[in-house]
This record gives C-alpha cells, structure tokens and sequence, in this order.
C-alpha cells in the first residue's frame, strides 16, 4: 500500500507513526552527525580526517531531510525542530549523545578516536539492521518506472548517489573497525 504525505496528514494514527519515527531518524543522524564534526582537524590522519567529515556532513544533510519531512507533517519549524528543543524532547539513542572524550575541540580534546569509529560503524550497521527500522522504509528499492519507494511521497526517496556513498562510507568504517583499512587499525 502507498501512502502519500496527504494521507498522513489526514489519518492521525498514521501521521503519529510517521513523526515518531521521523523524530528518530532525525535525532540521530544529527547527534552522530554533530559528534563527528568535533573530530575536525583532530582525526589521526588526514584521509581519516576528510573521509570522517564528509561522512558526518551527509549524516547531517540526512538529519535536515527529516526534520524537512517532520515540518511537512506540522511538526514545526526544521530549525527549531534540530536546535531549540530540549534534551529530555529528542529521541536519540544515548549512545549517540556521549562525547568523544574528555576535553573541549579548543581547550586539550583528548578525544577517544576507537570510540568514534566504532560507534559510527556500529550505528551504519543497526540502521540497515532488520531489529531497527525496514531498510526499504529509509532507502528504496532502485528501479521501477515511477522512482518512487513504497511509501510514495512521504518518506521521498534518497538518490542514487546517497546509497553509493552510504556503501563507500560502511566500507571505510568497516576497514577501520578491523584495521585493514592501512594496516593500522585503531
């Protein structure tokens, strides 16, 4: 069955679905997305580094792309949505939330860079994981004629571009978890 953004809208059961997971999505791909922009300029090598912050930068286009899709359902306003809501409203995970280590990004950052990488790798893996939310319901299938998912409009489907990239980025973090990525694991 497809659902359209019209029919959330109408249906208050399905509306109330769609927010809860969307404040999910959102949630954690922009706790994890802000946790990895802290590691900028601060990763043990420069690949790492860019490799990281593009990987966080996509994290957090994703975040706006739901908290778009939650002000949509009239949810409020993305920006308010992402940055004015207090801690105990978000719906993270907690593991997403804990700091990088101890310190500021100015003052001495003493950060824990295994911690990071797999924390990201463990997060890239339960997001496609069947336990966590249907991977068809985040990326759709590709092909068909109409290029849209399942759920028609109201979850809008993630480009090509964004599943290649996703792949590329679970193969970084996968190299780095087992340290095969340049022989000098973590």
């Amino acid at each position: 069955m497809k659902y359209e953004l019209e029919d959330a809208l109408k249906n208050e059961a399905l509306r109330d679905a769609a927010v809860g997971l969307l404040f999910q999505l959102a949630d954690d791909d922009f706790m994890i997305a802000y946790r990895g922009s802290e590691w900028l300029g601060l990763a043990p090598h420069i690949e790492e580094d860019v490799a990281f912050s593009s990987i966080s930068q996509d994290t957090m286009g994703h975040a706006a792309m739901f908290y778009q899709l939650l002000s949509d359902l009239g949810a409020g306003d993305p920006d308010q949505l992402a940055h004015a809501r207090p801690a105990a409203e978000r719906k993270n995970a907690i593991l997403l939330e804990q700091v990088n280590g101890p310190g500021t990004y100015l003052t001495e950052p003493h950060y824990d860079w295994a911690f990071a990488v797999v924390r990201n790798y463990f997060y890239a893996q339960a997001k496609k994981s069947e336990n966590g939310v249907p991977e068809e319901f985040i990326i759709p299938a590709i092909g068909g004629s109409s290029g849209k998912d399942q759920y028609g409009t109201l979850l809008p489907s993630v480009a090509l571009e964004d599943v290649v990239l996703s792949a590329c980025e679970c193969r970084w973090r996968s190299e780095n978890q087992d340290g095969s990525g340049d022989g000098e694991g973590f």
